[in-house]
Parts: C-alpha cells; structure tokens; sequence
C-alpha cells in the first residue's frame, strides 16, 4: 500500500505544527533532545514550524500470505502524527482478520485462540534468518522491553526494573503472569535476583488482556557484586506453569548501565581513547575474514553495521551499550559475495563514520 500527501490531508490532520518559546526550555524524545538556557525576551524567541511536504509518500511493501495454510490475512492500517520533538511519524498497525460469528475459522483463531501467549518482544530473533550476522546468538534475546529507573544507578542505589509483557494470544491469560529476574544469563550461571521486598518472582496485577499488555516492576538494590554494564534477564513464567502458544520468547535481557564509580588511575589515562574513531580494517581486500577497531572515549550505545553498495544492511556485528576503550571486531564474511561493503560505526553521541571494505574471493 501507498500513503499519499492526499491521504494526510483527507484525515483532517494538521500539516503544520508550531513550536513557541513554551517548547524551548526543554524538549526530548526518542532519546534526542536539548534545552536552551539563560534568560530571553519572548520578542527575541522565533516561533518554530514544521511542516508536511506536498511530497510525502511512503510505499510500504508486505510479503505475500501462503494460502496454502488456510484463511489467513490481516489488515494494515496507516497513520501518522506530531511527536514531541516535532518529528512527523507515520507508520501503520497490523490486525488480524477474524471470522464473523459462525463463520469459518481463521488461521488466526486456530492456531492463537486455544491458549496464551505470554511473551517478549525480540527485534533481533530472526536477523540471522533474514541473513543479518550476529556476533552472539543471545543477541537474540535482547529487548527494549525491559526500562531501568535511573538507568545509570551507582553502588547502593535502589533501581525500579520495568517490564513490560505482551499477550499476542486472541485470548487472555488464564491468570496472573510472574517474572523473574537474573543478573546474568540463567541458562548459564546467572544469580537470582532478589527485590527489596525479599521476592524473588513479580507479578502482573492482573490477566493480560487478549492482545494487550501489562507492566510489572521490579526494585532491586546494586552492590558491589553487579559489576559494570551488566545484562539483566527476564524470565516469564519461569516455572513453566502457564499452558502457553510458545516459550521461545519467554526469555530477554537488556543491559544496565553502571560505569565504575570513580575516574580511571593517573597512569591509566593513556589508555581512554580522546576522540571517536573508526578504524580502517585490516587486512583490505580481504578474503572472508577481516579485523575491524574502534575506539569511543565515553560510555555510548555504539552500532556497528556492513551495508552493501545499494546500501541496505547485510550484517549487524555490535547494538549494544560499550565503555570507553578501544575494541576490535572480526567480521566473518563467509556466505557474501565478493564486492565492496561499508562498514558504519554510529554512537548515541552523535558520531558516525564509515569505510570502505574489499571483498575478494
């Protein structure tokens, strides 16, 4: 489907939005923002606008369904609208399409209507089937729904950990869902989590809704066992009591950020790069495996991605949150076509910068 300028304009929706000096003293959004200090006369402040384009349109393309599986389908509905930070948004929500009373069955109410579906959201779980490389499997299981409160807490500070669960199920859960929480992987050694209440285990305060969501929170107290940037897991329904569509996506994780307390020792300054950097990678051309360095002076979500010449994403070797140091990466191109890449270094700081890789078979 295509969203046209005509499309906009029909829904009624404004085509302008103003910003006044009640917007300057502070704005944020999507994790960008700034703020304007010292003292102004509101002669001297500009009103801001932005606006919609006679241009706009977006084209969004949706694989086609196998009917061969039975009645399936869904409907997508565009929209768009104002964000805080003055950025148009326009994207589009997904239903399924059910049958009407009597009618037959969807696919839908077949497979998603006999039981729960208690579940994490995983943007990254099928990248590698989408033939996107990633450097650990369990960057599969890394989500944005789990929020810290303060997300940089120091030794001794209480922390709430926010999750929140989705049902994609067409029927509620059968009753309350727990969470667990680990520091660490549990899989793999990681320690039990316990709250300032002495639980072990939360829970939501209610069923989850047919497609719906609900929040539970978690206050935890760091010590001095944390470590820095550690991974805190999240377990759903830990002790399997649930009868539920899939468990694959009961399990997630996502990093909180704590640095070490203090500045680097005098002699160890030398070893804080002093600027962002991206590295030329080594060697260059390369036959399926090159090294690629980096180096951040601060803290920072650092992305590291290959893009090919169209310039689409073909592999994401780093998403996640780094200390300041220098780091060294090996892209395995095994399976890629011999061509040019780029390389594309980005920090939540601001920086980026790319380079170009040679691949030779």
């Amino acid at each position: 489907w295509e969203l046209q300028f005509d499309d906009f304009q029909s829904s009624q929706s404004s085509t302008t939005k103003e910003y006044t000096r009640d917007w300057g003293v502070s704005v944020s959004g999507w994790g960008c923002g700034f703020s304007i200090d010292g003292h102004y006369h509101s002669e001297n402040i500009n009103t801001q606008r932005t606006a919609v384009a006679t241009g706009l349109k977006l084209d969004v393309h949706l694989d086609g369904i196998d009917m061969g599986i039975g009645e399936v389908g869904y409907i997508v509905t565009p929209y768009a609208y104002w964000a805080k930070n003055g950025a148009l948004v326009v994207d589009y929500a997904v239903k399924p399409e059910l049958a009407a009373v009597g009618g037959t069955p969807t696919w839908w109410q077949i497979h998603y209507q006999d039981r729960a579906d208690p579940a994490f959201i995983l943007p990254w779980r099928y990248d590698p089937e989408k033939g996107y490389t990633l450097q650990e499997k369990v960057k599969r299981y890394q989500t944005k729904d789990i929020q810290f409160y303060p997300d940089n807490p120091n030794e001794g500070e209480e922390v709430t950990i926010e999750v929140r669960i989705h049902n994609f199920s067409l029927i509620p859960t059968p009753g309350l869902v727990g969470v667990r929480f680990y520091l660490g992987d549990p899989d793999s050694g990681g320690v039990l989590l316990v709250n300032t209440s002495g639980e072990t285990e939360v829970f939501t305060d209610q069923p989850i809704p047919a497609r719906g969501t609900e929040d539970v929170r978690f206050a935890w107290t760091v010590d001095n066992t944390t470590g820095t940037f550690p991974r805190i897991y999240a377990i759903i329904d830990a002790d399997d009591e649930l009868a539920e569509l899939h468990q694959n996506n009961n399990k997630s994780w996502a990093i909180l950020n704590i640095s070490s307390e203090t500045g680097m020792a005098q002699d160890d300054n030398d070893k804080i790069p002093s600027h962002f950097d991206l590295l030329q990678n080594y060697p260059n051309p390369f036959n399926s495996s090159t090294k690629i360095s980096y180096q951040i002076p601060a803290a920072s979500q650092v992305e590291l991605s290959i893009y090919n010449l169209l310039g689409q994403k073909v592999a994401r070797l780093i998403s996640e949150k780094q200390s300041a140091g220098t780091y060294e990466v090996d892209w395995n191109a095994a399976g890629f076509t011999s061509g040019i890449y780029f390389c594309r270094l980005a920090t939540s700081q601001g920086f980026a910068k790319s380079k170009k890789l040679v691949l030779l078979r």
